[in-house]
């Protein structure tokens, strides 16, 4: 009988957020509609929450369709945050992009671009803001290092297991008596 580690009974929520650059080095911030789950009423990073079974690079087009209207390539990834909470975690990655002057439309109430001197004005009572603020302030002061957005990748399982190489990998796994259902047991490796 499997017994379920506590350490593990938990939720992880993973988002995409987007730094959107002009070119007079100020950012684009987004004020969220008061239904809105997360920070509702607040401003902060055009982005949110990763559908179950989708892609990084579709959970971009997705949210900046939504929330600005067009599709928005990133140029990499800035950085990924964990942020402990509670009863859940939540993985954020934090794509940067440079605007392009595309017309803004989408389903947020308002938009404001926000320099370094904006940004140290910034409400910061609430916590969202307060972590928006601290992390925009470091990428505008510093010249900062972006993962390519081509080492960005997502392997989909129910996708991948269709193919003829995902098959031939795991007709090989079967054929040496391999069972994914055993669990190792460490107690009986020894160090040399």
């Amino acid at each position: 009988m499997k017994v379920k580690d506590p350490r593990y009974d938990y939720h992880i929520t993973v988002s995409a957020h987007f730094i959107i650059e002009n070119s007079r080095h100020q950012i684009l911030m987004a004020k969220r509609p008061e239904i809105w789950e997360w920070a509702p009423g607040r401003w902060g990073l055009p982005g949110g929450k990763i559908y179950q079974f989708e892609s990084f690079i579709d959970a971009i087009k997705r949210k900046t369709k939504q929330e600005l209207g067009f599709e928005l390539t990133p140029e990499g990834l800035y950085q990924l945050k964990q942020l402990i909470i509670k009863d859940k975690q939540a993985f954020m990655f934090f794509f940067v992009a440079k605007y392009k002057s595309q017309k803004i439309t989408g389903e947020m109430v308002d938009y404001k671009w926000f320099d370094i001197k904006d940004l140290n004005k910034f409400p910061s009572s609430k916590f969202a803001e307060f972590f928006y603020k601290k992390m925009l302030i470091e990428f505008l002061e510093k010249q900062v290092k972006l993962l390519p957005i081509e080492m960005i990748d997502s392997l989909n399982y129910i996708k991948l297991s269709d193919t003829k190489s995902y098959k031939d990998w795991f007709e090989g796994i079967i054929n040496k008596n391999y069972d994914p259902n055993k669990v190792a047991d460490f107690r009986k490796w020894k160090r040399k």
